[in-house]
């Protein structure tokens, strides 16, 4: 491996010195040579390192990576039993690809079923022919809290009160007794987008997150893979490290870890990834084709234009204090006194007058985002693109919005599937399989199905908004550009003519920032120590100036 980790982890340059360490037998196309050997040496990372955060770029192969180092590490006998975490929009996912990647004779057994019930999980967590149970996030923190209620003897509710207050390493203990009892012993555990699970800064960390962390510290192998490591600051990838290796970042070592390197500066990202790259693994693997990404300029409908004029009215109103301020909160949140005595209206007004920024973004966000111009323009690019038989993959970020453009599509004639978070995982993958044999033209989704899914059938992405996060873009855009893709896709972000979108650009922007430390190329790793060398001949040319 690169010098980098070579020096970094001195005990890490054996597992890719070895002679005798065979790789996983994985079905044609996935061999060491040419363009899937990245994929292979995240495999025997896996293998070596034992605990790790999978990087590789969205779209990548991180799941025929995860089973392969599965199959490694199970094959030599270092683990029997790997529990993964996914998404659920993934979760059947995981079993067809096992079923491509893995040797059907040799190649381990996987268990990937939507929609089954805590017994039939317990059962597969149980069964030692089952060598990967592949389960959603939610169930594994469902089935958890269920464990650990029978075996203390307490209600479900109970146990989860007891695990959002308890000690880190009490709950550790507790859940790892609690599966021993069950019979559900694991040596490795793998999570799939887990940055879905990070803590942060300012935000209480989850039962979801307490449920994996446990889960992962418990475990002799763990794997935390993601196309996108962070989202928002510092303090997630303090989580990162704490997830990997808790002993040398504990929860209370964060106040220094962000005084170190909180600060947003060339200075400290660069000092920021030097610490990060004892434990990180980061890949990008192409998808073989060219995206083609550009923005339409969208001029919003006079209707639009007079919502927003009312919004900056009513924010305008309610900061000065105006005598009336239930008249203009109900103009920023009407959901909020839908169904709501008229005694309370004062009380509510009185929050979002406290809260007028937040709502007013997100009135702002409904006026351009749900119908109107982008809807339009959507459809009319929609059908455009379906005519010469190019199907279409759009997100929005609000149900509303997708629920609208599903409409408005299929009143048009196009045939349009739609996934939205309120869908059970087995029917978000019974969509995602009808739209992948073509039975529909256009899939039409919230940002529930912007994690992992494969639509390499799809042509033409559409972002019908901008998202909070360079995360979620990142995911979406992969849906469609990413391995196993055939033709050059399209990739299209409508921007309203409004300062609303070009500040949201701006924000996808600075958060880039933060996902390159993990993710730009200088951070790679490779057998010939290229990455090393560039930065030695960079830091050479950059003293050379100075002393000019």
């Amino acid at each position: 491996m690169e010098s980098q980790i070579r020096a970094a982890m001195p005990n890490a340059a054996e597992a890719f010195q070895s002679r005798d360490l065979k790789p996983v037998k994985i079905q044609e196309g996935m061999s060491m040579g040419g363009r899937f050997a990245p994929q292979q040496r995240g495999v025997k990372a896996i293998d070596r390192l034992e605990r790790l955060g999978l990087f590789y770029g969205a779209g990548s192969g991180k799941t025929a990576v995860m089973l392969g180092g599965a199959s490694q590490i199970i094959h030599g006998g270092k683990a029997s039993k790997v529990i993964m975490a996914v998404p659920s929009i993934v979760q059947g996912q995981f079993g067809s690809e096992a079923a491509n990647f893995l040797d059907p004779v040799s190649g381990i057994k996987v268990h990937a079923s939507p929609g089954e019930s805590f017994e039939e999980r317990l059962a597969a967590y149980r069964d030692p022919e089952h060598h990967a149970v592949v389960v959603t996030h939610q169930s594994l923190r469902d089935d958890s809290v269920r464990m650990m209620a029978q075996h203390l003897g307490k209600s479900e509710d109970e146990v989860t009160k007891w695990a959002m207050e308890a000690d880190p390493e009490d709950l550790k203990q507790t859940l790892q007794a609690a599966f021993h009892a069950h019979g559900a012993d694991f040596q490795a555990f793998m999570v799939d987008e887990g940055h879905d699970a990070l803590n942060r800064k300012g935000k209480p960390d989850s039962l979801l997150a307490k449920i994996l962390d446990a889960h992962g510290h418990n475990a002799r192998f763990y794997v935390g893979a993601t196309g996108s490591p962070v989202k928002n600051d510092a303090s997630e990838a303090f989580d990162w490290l704490h997830k990997i290796d808790p002993v040398r970042y504990p929860k209370n070592a964060q106040g220094e870890f962000l005084r170190r390197y909180g600060a947003n500066n060339a200075v400290t990202r660069r000092a920021l990834k030097a610490e990060l790259s004892r434990y990180f693994f980061a890949e990008r693997v192409g998808s073989g084709v060219t995206a083609h990404h550009h923005d339409e300029n969208i001029t919003l409908d006079h209707e639009q234009q007079g919502r927003i004029a009312d919004i900056e009215r009513a924010s305008a109103k309610l900061r000065l204090g105006d005598a009336d301020p239930v008249k203009w909160a109900k103009v920023l949140a009407p959901a909020a006194f839908q169904g709501r005595p008229e005694v309370d209206h004062p009380s509510i007004a009185d929050g979002i007058r406290r809260a007028v920024g937040t709502f007013k973004e997100a009135a702002m966000d409904r006026a351009i985002n749900i119908g109107g111009a982008k809807a339009t323009a959507a459809i009319q690019m929609a059908k455009d693109r379906v005519a010469e038989g190019k199907p279409v993959v759009v997100f929005a970020h609000r149900l509303e919005s997708v629920d609208h453009l599903a409409q408005r599509m299929t009143a048009a004639g196009l045939r349009v599937a739609a996934i939205t978070g309120k869908d059970s995982s087995k029917d978000k993958f019974a969509k995602i399989q009808a739209y992948q044999r073509g039975d529909f033209d256009v899939l039409v989704a919230s940002d529930a199905a912007a994690t992992g899914a494969n639509l390499q059938r799809g042509k033409v992405l559409i972002h019908m908004d901008q998202p909070m996060t360079y995360k979620t873009h990142e995911q979406r855009t992969a849906r469609i550009d990413r391995l196993g893709q055939t033709e050059d896709v399209e990739v299209v972000n409508l921007m309203a003519d409004h300062e609303f979108d070009r500040k949201a650009r701006d924000r996808v922007a600075r958060k880039h920032m933060l996902a390159d430390i993990f993710q730009s190329r200088e951070g790679y790793l490779d057998d010939g120590a290229l990455a090393e060398n560039l930065r030695t001949l960079r830091a050479r040319q950059i003293q050379t100036q100075e002393a000019a």
